[in-house]
């Protein structure tokens, strides 16, 4: 857990919105973890009106960016960002706390999601079957399935030729992985995670600021 708090604090050490503990290796023992203290106001006990309505864009927009950097450029996230774990600190910074969870995915899974998610938008069945292939490791026979591509396509045909921007990222990738498992394709662990991740910043999104457009701001992580 410390060693993956530094590692996230190295990530965001020139972007001041955005903040991790630094960890007291020092006084650092085998059962305890030494860390900076966040004196702010965590997210789940925030009270109504505790948090002004700028402040809350902030928070909302820092958190997003922490989570789509870490899972889509960084591709080492931190996997629980829940509003326990989310400290609003003075000025609308946000600071992540309890790094014990983390996920890792390497670059050719980023663009493997990012292959999905532009076969969906396009509606371009045959790529979202391909790149089910490559993340699920499966042969080619399963591929023809017809149950198998009739729910892959029920998925797509819901974001078929919709802008990027209207798309809900951790939900999509949330059904389509439900589909494989539904079909006895495995999702890889990191993903699962990934997908967590998405789902919750997400959530936190909607519950602080429900006006923010969370894939409008996402899509140049996504582009990228």
């Amino acid at each position: 857990e410390g060693r993956s708090t530094e590692r996230l604090n190295g990530f965001f050490s020139e972007d001041p919105g955005i903040v991790f503990p630094k960890v007291y290796w020092e006084a650092t023992t085998a059962s305890v973890l030494c860390m900076e203290e966040m004196r702010g106001i965590v997210l789940a006990r925030a009270k109504p009106g505790e948090i002004s309505e700028a402040d809350r864009r902030h928070i909302v927009e820092n958190g997003a960016r922490a989570v789509f950097k870490q899972c889509l450029e960084f591709g080492f996230f931190h996997a629980d960002p829940h509003p326990g774990n989310l400290i609003a600190l003075p000025d609308g910074r946000l600071a992540f706390i309890d790094c014990g969870m983390t996920g890792e995915i390497d670059s050719r899974t980023m663009r493997q999601l990012a292959d999905l998610v532009s076969g969906v938008v396009t509606g371009d069945l045959d790529r979202v079957i391909g790149v089910v292939a490559a993340l699920g490791d499966i042969g080619p026979e399963k591929l023809e399935d017809r149950a198998l591509r009739a729910d892959v396509q029920a998925i797509v045909s819901q974001f078929q030729s919709a802008p990027l921007e209207s798309l809900n990222l951790g939900q999509l990738l949330q059904d389509f992985f439900g589909a494989l498992r539904a079909h006895s394709i495995r999702c890889p662990a990191d993903l699962v995670f990934l997908i967590k991740s998405l789902t919750t910043i997400e959530s936190v999104g909607r519950e602080l600021d429900p006006s923010f457009d969370m894939m409008k701001f996402a899509r140049p992580y996504v582009e990228r």
